[in-house]
């Protein structure tokens, strides 16, 4: 072989070997490149809420209530609201099951506000509804001095937001009962969320809240729990009708028993019938204000505000209902704890927290006494 050919046929054997090199490295490179696909992926960026500051210590004002001569037991001190994660799905599904499946008017009236004449136009499409509309608005409960005869007519009278509280309630209201103290518990529930719901709204304007009927809802939703509580488990409705048993003595007793709170169950509740995110998150967080943790009480302060105005509305309307306060006067900011002292003694701190003396100003003025009370003797 002449030298010529041995400098081609080693030319051409460093040519492969060179190519051979390359596309190995290529293969290596795009090996390389899935990897890091695989395994590094971005890590989202969690920072903690910024300005969220927790109130004043609940253990403070526990001792505070504590120093004036109020009692304060130990299982309200170490009293935990049982979240839905750590209550076993079957019984969660127990409870839930006796709650028929909701209207569907229900999820568009929660979605957003209506006008009058939109929710007019609403409800006319639903004749059953309607109908058990003019039943509940005609009922002993309102007291009115002359029979309502439309939808149209309620709204006017009413008011479009009391309307649609009474359509959502409606929406959510279980079959009758055939045990008398069943159907008085349940009646007795249905009259404090009326009351609950009036009160928020009226809490929620006067603060200049920008959807004061979304307060309300709140009120009536949170009040699901107790009334599948109730469906499911009849020997539970002697608990609601023992008029010695303040708001917190209730939840309390209900938990301790049947292993349930009002909270879980209409969290779930809410959650299955596919309501908005928002609301399930207040249902959700409703009751913050009564344990003692100070941990569960730091919330931005919007979202507590929210939370506060609901949870007074129902302590209010617990405190009216079944305790039959029949005037608010002595249910005065100051002198809450001294009435219904396991369900306020939180209260303050969260006041102070969210909105100075603003609120404490509101619940003792005349204008706001009036107002409720008119809804008492009404």
């Amino acid at each position: 072989m002449g030298t010529l050919e041995s400098i081609i046929i080693i030319s051409v054997l460093l040519s492969f070997v060179f190519l051979w090199m390359q596309s190995r490295k290529r293969r290596k490179s795009v090996v390389n490149i899935n990897n890091i696909n695989k395994t590094k992926k971005p890590t989202p960026v969690v920072r903690p809420a910024e300005n969220i500051d927790k109130p004043a210590s609940i253990n403070a004002e526990i001792a505070t209530y504590a120093n004036q001569g109020l009692e304060i037991p130990q299982h309200f001190v170490d009293f935990k609201l049982q979240p839905l994660s750590a209550l076993p799905t079957t019984k969660v599904t127990e409870v839930t099951s006796c709650m028929r499946k909701p209207n569907p008017l229900l999820l568009k009236l929660t979605r957003r506000d209506y006008e009058a004449k939109e929710l007019y136009q609403l409800i006319k499409t639903d004749p059953e509804m309607s109908a058990l509309i003019l039943k509940e608005v005609n009922s002993p409960l309102f007291s009115l001095d002359k029979a309502i005869t439309s939808v149209n007519h309620a709204i006017v009278f009413l008011g479009a937001s009391k309307v649609k509280d009474i359509v959502i309630q409606c929406c959510v209201k279980n079959s009758e009962f055939s045990d008398p103290i069943q159907r008085q518990a349940y009646d007795r529930l249905w009259a404090a969320s009326h009351m609950a719901s009036s009160i928020a709204f009226i809490i929620a304007k006067q603060l200049g809240q920008e959807a004061p009927a979304n307060m309300s809802t709140i009120c009536l939703l949170s009040y699901l729990g107790d009334q599948a509580i109730i469906s499911a488990l009849p020997e539970a409705a002697s608990i609601y009708l023992d008029e010695e048993m303040s708001f917190f003595e209730r939840v309390y007793n209900i938990q301790q028993q049947y292993a349930v709170n009002k909270v879980v169950i209409a969290q779930a509740l809410v959650t299955q019938w596919g309501l908005p995110a928002e609301l399930i998150a207040n249902v959700e967080n409703f009751l913050l204000l009564m344990p003692h943790n100070d941990d569960e009480l730091a919330l931005e302060s919007e979202f507590m505000l929210q939370n506060l105005i609901c949870y007074l509305a129902c302590a209010y309307a617990e405190a009216i209902v079944y305790q039959k306060v029949d005037g608010i006067e002595t249910l005065l900011p100051q002198e809450l704890a001294a009435n219904q002292a396991l369900a306020f003694i939180n209260v303050q701190a969260a006041i102070k927290h969210c909105s100075g003396d603003k609120l404490n100003e509101l619940l003792s003025s005349a204008a706001f006494i009036k107002q409720v009370n008119k809804l008492i003797t009404h």
